[in-house]
């Protein structure tokens, strides 16, 4: 599921969405599929049909826009005539045109038939090569991405992974990709790609303690001179148990997507990968967010500090509340939820949403430790987990129908994120028809 930039406009709406439901499971997606600002909704069913919601639409009524047994994998994208249904195979892109398939692009010479699968974003397709990425919009030029791999070997099995292409984060003219750890030879690979020279990678390798992986990253300008930071948090290689405690690395940056030759720092971080949450950077500090304790759990914020001597503070000052009895879900702080366009924090699990404001006005801003809840019912139909953002989060929506109940009927609810905002969707099962609707987002009240 990919989240977007573009903040949706969804208010103006007297009535909810309504969608014919003549199906048992379905997918749904809150995106902005022809990039025009406004989120739209689709659906794919278990009948493989695909129907969408445009946002511009006056009406509150899903269209059918492709039926289909030749493809599991549909999805809407823009095209010159419009929104349509795409579908992709190893090397070619589909669209659907008066109930049959044709092809939109083929592009078998450049891509990968060993790493399958594709991502749209914007209008561009991102297709798998054997040595990165291609960014597409049909018929046209494709761009491509050479994106180093990561290298694991575990016993007598090597594997090489490419990083994900969604995790690109845009600062200014240039894409900062995830970083890239060679475990043999104790590199780390910081690619920079300049869009104003078509992408060219300028980035560079690190030297970097040996034996570590990566779990988490964040891009940032924590000393305050101007140039893009980066932060690691880092697992043992091999040998790893949940419990054990992760490390934090910094590499400083030394010009427009240029990085020092060598780590700065490492330190330890009380956390570990099993109650591990974000890692951000905000200007002069390096932030983690993660649970502590094995029983009775406490919500930690870790705040180190950039000092007056060009250094991180080894110890950073804490912030810390207990919460129920294991009761660990997901952690997201880059999310507005009132507003007010100042990030919260959002602690997710399978009782509910608690959302916690930002208070004060210091540096690094803290939260208000008493939440706004959102219980979600036990006995809803609707497998929903909620992740979503760029620090670190890393949160993917994935609202699932579970086989509807159609006697009883259900209903749940749904945080669908964009970009740095949130709003909570109410989604009720009746039986022959699934109505959605947004709350205001003025129902989030602060202090």
């Amino acid at each position: 599921m990919m989240l977007l930039v573009c903040f949706p406009l969804l208010f103006w709406l007297d009535e909810p969405l309504r969608l014919p439901a003549e199906f048992e499971s379905a997918n749904f997606f809150w995106e902005d599929v022809d990039a025009d600002g406004l989120n739209d909704v689709w659906v794919r069913t278990d009948q493989n049909e695909l129907w969408l919601w445009n946002g511009r639409q006056e009406d509150a009524n899903f269209s059918l826009l492709a039926q289909s047994q030749e493809f599991t994998n549909m999805r809407p994208a823009q095209s010159e005539q419009g929104i349509v249904a795409s579908a992709y195979a190893p090397g070619i892109i589909f669209y659907q045109k008066d109930g049959a398939w044709s092809v939109w692009d083929n592009l078998d010479e450049f891509t990968s038939r060993r790493r399958l699968g594709y991502a749209y974003e914007g209008g561009l397709f991102i297709l798998p090569t054997p040595g990165g990425y291609l960014r597409q919009r049909p018929t046209c030029e494709p761009i491509s991405l050479d994106v180093k791999p990561t290298l694991n070997r575990q016993d007598d099995e090597m594997r090489i992974v490419y990083p994900v292409p969604h995790h690109e984060q845009r600062i200014g003219a240039y894409w900062y990709l995830p970083p890239v750890i060679d475990h043999e030879r104790g590199r780390l690979s910081v690619q920079v790609l300049d869009e104003n020279s078509s992408f060219k990678s300028i980035g560079n390798w690190v030297s970097f303690p040996t034996g570590m992986a990566i779990a988490k990253y964040a891009y940032g300008d924590l000393n305050r001179d101007g140039w893009i930071d980066l932060a690691v948090l880092t697992r043992p290689a091999k040998d790893f148990s949940l419990f054990d405690e992760l490390s934090l690395v910094v590499v400083l940056g030394k010009g427009p997507g240029e990085f020092e030759d060598h780590t700065l720092v490492q330190l330890k971080s009380e956390q570990n990968l099993w109650q591990s949450g974000p890692l951000t950077i905000e200007p002069g500090a390096l932030v983690t967010h993660y649970y502590k304790g094995l029983i009775r759990a406490k919500f930690r914020r870790d705040v180190y500090n950039w000092d007056e001597a060009g250094f991180v503070e080894p110890e950073p000052k804490t912030m810390k509340w207990k919460v129920e009895d294991a009761d660990r879900g997901s952690i997201a702080v880059d999310l507005d939820m009132g507003g007010d366009a100042r990030p919260d924090l959002l602690l997710v699990d399978n009782h509910g949403l608690r959302v916690h404001v930002r208070t004060g006005s210091e540096r690094v801003e803290a939260f208000d430790e008493n939440p706004i809840t959102l219980k979600f019912s036990s006995n809803s139909g609707f497998s929903v987990h909620i992740t979503a953002g760029s620090g670190g989060s890393e949160f993917e929506l994935d609202s699932d129908l579970a086989v509807r109940n159609r006697f009883r009927g259900r209903g749940g609810h749904v945080l669908v994120v964009t970009g740095k905002q949130a709003v909570i969707w109410e989604l009720a099962d009746f039986g022959d028809h699934i109505q959605l609707q947004a709350l205001p987002r003025a129902s989030i009240q602060r202090n």
